[in-house]
């Protein structure tokens, strides 16, 4: 799983930092092989300001939770309680999937852990959370084998196939044409992860490095340019054999991998080139072309531009960043168009000034039924410059569309860095927000990430890639587990005044408060009769004025609350609790006979202690049992 502590940040644009060394333009030395570990600029958080502009495809509307129309009576006045944070030391694996995990601590509260991206891999049949360490692959050969690209790296960098990415029955291999036989290099730290997702080969051409980067939807690959390259020179081309796909531009600049049905498999997002200047904050895009050699088989030529190689301000060593990622995700995010343009894969939007958006949206589904008790975001970001760029500032928004103004609550401000993962603690907003969306079952929340670049006037983010990760703590709702009384059900005709009883469960075996409802129409439009919230115990049920009335088909169902109404994040425990058997008939009374032909007659003077009295007969309309009189 992904992890979302503050500490992994320091870790890993540490590592990101370790990768470009500045020098000067002019007196560049070739970078040593060695990855050395130097420290990580500290995170300035610069408050965002609202931008214009819009979103396209436009897809607006109101997504605010609106109160449940099963509710139709007033809840007790209940106050806010803490729910038991969730304890992560106890939690056990339930289930998983490609996008989540889902966990059970010791007191049943549950965690579902998602993101747009994927979280998990298919081991042996099973999912497993995914790595992007490097392994043996055999030959000198390294591998990240549970990472979704399951990037693989040859021992030379010219051999046939040196870097290649695979995933859904597709690979494509990428090698740099021209490239010397530099072995591969895999420098790690002893005891830690530092460097594991990390590989390079050294002076692959000229004062030229070639390094890569896994990420679990990309997989980073840099061009290292050492000095400037000579006269005539500063043009590469790459190879690229892609089985089964078509390479070709988007309008956004990506160069799309497309198969046979249209679905695009893997993306270039447009490549960008950056020199190691503190001051440099912004990428440079790259020109570059693309064509068929023959068959599968590509050509990709990248050219820089030459005057930006030869600035004097220009601080060397300079990267490109022709990158392969998945064409997943995205499709849980939103692609900006209107004032500015879409960027990266066309998954970061630009207001064209300084400001930067991306929306992403979660199938929170499985928790409708149950009450929210916690909820936090981290936010994953990979960066084309670390670790020279600036830190950002940024918000989190519960968005009201898929628009490019910020409508919506402001559910957390944070500091973004240029690489790594930001946690977010678990914010009062967000987690109101989305125990709000969870109690309505409204499954249209838009999560939207607005951060601001710190160079007015930038043409592209300093981030290049974004993913987000939710974790949603809850427990189910308590709820009716039978009825029992005089009731009856399946539209059997049953008493006019009945007794019920509900049994109920509750997570943390509360006390439950009921009420019961009855109606005439299986849509319960309208109530006939409510008891109101009541304890536990048995309950009779009024008839006549104001309650049921006799020959008449009720449906029934219990409300269930715990006793006191406790509140988490301004949401009830309530639930109504429905069964398609619970409905009746009442029974019509058969009539009275008249009192005037009973004998005795009324006031008639006998003489018998034993007297012997009758009555006529009269006729049960509904015919249920025999009918017995009573006389007093």
């Amino acid at each position: 799983m992904r992890s979302l502590t503050r500490s992994s940040v320091v870790l890993v644009v540490a590592l990101a930092a370790a990768m470009v060394t500045p020098t000067a333009a002019q007196a560049a030395a070739t970078v040593p092989p060695v990855f050395p570990i130097v420290s990580s600029p500290a995170v300035k958080v610069v408050a965002p300001t609202e931008p214009a502009g819009k979103f396209s495809p436009a897809v607006d509307g109101v997504l605010r939770p609106t109160v449940s129309a099963t509710k139709v009576t007033t809840l007790p006045t209940g106050k806010e309680v803490k729910s038991a944070p969730f304890d992560m030391s106890s939690a056990t694996l339930v289930a998983s999937d490609e996008f989540s995990d889902t966990y059970r601590d010791v007191h049943g509260t549950r965690r579902l852990v998602q993101s747009p991206s994927p979280l998990n891999v298919k081991s042996a049949g099973r999912w497993v959370p995914i790595s992007t360490a490097l392994g043996d692959a055999g030959a000198g050969g390294l591998q990240a084998k549970l990472s979704p690209l399951a990037p693989r790296f040859a021992s030379r960098a010219n051999t046939e196939s040196p870097f290649q990415v695979s995933n859904n029955g597709f690979t494509v291999s990428v090698s740099l044409d021209g490239a010397a036989g530099s072995s591969l290099s895999h420098p790690t730290v002893p005891f830690t992860d530092l460097g594991a997702d990390q590989a390079g080969y050294f002076s692959v051409l000229p004062n030229t490095d070639l390094r890569y980067q896994v990420h679990p939807q990309l997989v980073s690959q840099s061009l290292v340019i050492n000095k400037v390259p000579a006269a005539g020179k500063g043009v590469y081309s790459w190879t690229v054999t892609a089985p089964g796909l078509t390479l070709s531009k988007t309008a956004a600049g990506d160069l799309s991998f497309v198969n046979s049905a249209g679905v695009t498999e893997f993306t270039m997002p447009a490549p960008v080139i950056t020199d190691s200047s503190s001051k440099e904050t912004q990428p440079t895009l790259v020109p570059y072309s693309v064509a068929r050699v023959a068959g599968s088989v590509w050509s990709l030529t990248l050219t820089p531009p030459r005057g930006w190689l030869t600035d004097a301000a220009r601080e060397y060593p300079v990267v490109i960043h022709p990158d392969i990622a998945l064409a997943i995700g995205t499709s849980n995010a939103f692609s900006l168009s209107g004032a500015g343009t879409a960027v990266w894969g066309g998954q970061i939007g630009w207001d064209g000034r300084t400001h930067w958006v991306a929306m992403q949206q979660y199938d929170y589904s499985p928790l409708f039924g149950s009450q929210l008790t916690g909820a936090s975001i981290g936010i994953d970001t990979v960066s084309p410059n670390a670790p020279w760029c600036l830190g950002m500032g940024g918000n989190v928004y519960l968005a009201d569309g898929v628009k490019y103004d910020l409508g919506g609550d402001d559910a957390m401000s944070i500091g973004m860095g240029c690489s790594g993962s930001t946690a977010v603690s678990s914010d009062p907003e967000l987690n109101y927000d989305f125990a709000a969306y969870v109690a309505a079952q409204n499954p249209n929340a838009l999560i939207k990430i607005n951060w601001i670049n710190p160079s007015t006037g930038a043409s592209l983010s300093p981030i290049k890639h974004i993913d987000s990760t939710i974790s949603l703590d809850y427990r189910p709702l308590p709820s009716v587990t039978g009825i029992t009384g005089t009731i009856a059900s399946n539209g059997a005709v049953g008493p006019l005044q009945p007794t019920i009883q509900a049994t109920g469960s509750d997570p943390i075996g509360a006390t439950l408060n009921y009420e019961y409802e009855f109606s005439s129409t299986p849509d319960f439009s309208t109530i006939a009769y409510t008891t109101g919230w009541v304890g536990p115990d048995m309950q009779t049920i009024r008839y006549g004025s104001g309650g049921l009335l006799p020959g008449t088909k009720y449906y029934y169902r219990v409300g269930s609350v715990e006793a006191g109404n406790p509140l988490t994040w301004n949401q009830s425990t309530y639930k109504m609790n429905t069964n398609p058997a619970w409905s009746f008939t009442t029974n019509t009374p058969a009539p009275t006979p008249p009192q005037a032909s009973a004998i005795p007659g009324d006031g008639t003077v006998v003489s018998s202690l034993t007297p012997m009295f009758s009555s006529p007969t009269v006729t049960d309309p509904a015919a249920t049992q025999p009918l017995q009189y009573k006389f007093r």
